[in-house]
């Protein structure tokens, strides 16, 4: 679409990142990174793609009002006849690197894990339940814009399913998943001026072998203290 936003600020990301596998997750700690080696360790057994998922059980939702949560419900009912999971439309996974660099220079929609589920042809996938709890600071983007976007993805994706039957594994998905030797992982990371949260969020993710952040041109320390830090930082203006 030409639209620069939340979804191709992922799609930067993946585009850099150098590592066998890719865990994509906010800045702001709504995505608990105590979480994420449970994920990694999900897709070294052989999964493609861990969902860190607020719907699947255990999972829960807080500090939301009824409308957005019963909305967030609705959109992942009607997406799970494409995908099977419970919360395709999940800001926080990890997949393999493998899966979706093919889909890296096409991802159009506004939520990109459910365009690597579909058009990545994803077999093997498992959901992880975490509590979500919202931000402290700042608004949902979710509105009528949001929505129609979200329904014009779903139903391309429905005619691309159609057209597109995902009947087969890609080679190496199936039984030659499990690689031999240790996957490096890549852990991108979206910020916007964090800089009092964004320390503790890359400390929490030191043991990573690559950290790169894609930054929203935030107006405080977030950069200086993310290249101090080590981690790569690419500049990208959040227009969606």
């Amino acid at each position: 679409s030409g639209v620069r936003g939340l979804a191709s600020a992922v799609q930067e990301g993946m585009r850099h990142c150098r590592g066998d596998l890719i865990a994509v997750m906010d800045a702001d700690l709504s995505h608990p990174p105590e979480l994420l080696p449970a994920l990694v360790r999900a897709v070294r057994e052989g999964r493609e793609v861990a969902i860190a998922s607020r719907y699947a059980a255990g999972g829960a939702v807080r500090h939301w009002s009824a409308g957005r949560y019963w909305l967030s419900r609705w959109g992942n009912a009607l997406a799970r006849p494409l995908t099977g999971v419970a919360d395709a439309t999940s800001g926080y996974f990890v997949c393999r690197a493998d899966v979706v660099r093919p889909l890296a220079l096409e991802l159009r929609g506004f939520k990109v894990l459910l365009e690597i589920l579909v058009e990545g042809c994803v077999h093997r996938v498992c959901e992880v339940p975490y509590e979500f709890t919202d931000r402290v600071r700042g608004s949902s983007k979710l509105g009528p814009v949001v929505m129609r976007d979200y329904l014009s993805q779903l139903i391309r994706l429905y005619g691309y399913r159609r057209r597109h039957p995902c009947t087969h594994h890609r080679p190496g998905s199936a039984s030659q998943s499990v690689q031999t030797g240790r996957q490096r992982l890549s852990v991108v990371i979206l910020t916007k001026n964090e800089e009092r949260r964004i320390g503790r969020c890359l400390e929490s993710v030191r043991w990573a072998d690559e950290i790169v952040v894609v930054d929203g041109m935030s107006a405080d320390r977030t950069v200086e203290i993310c290249e101090r830090f080590g981690a790569r930082v690419i500049r990208h203006a959040f227009e969606g």
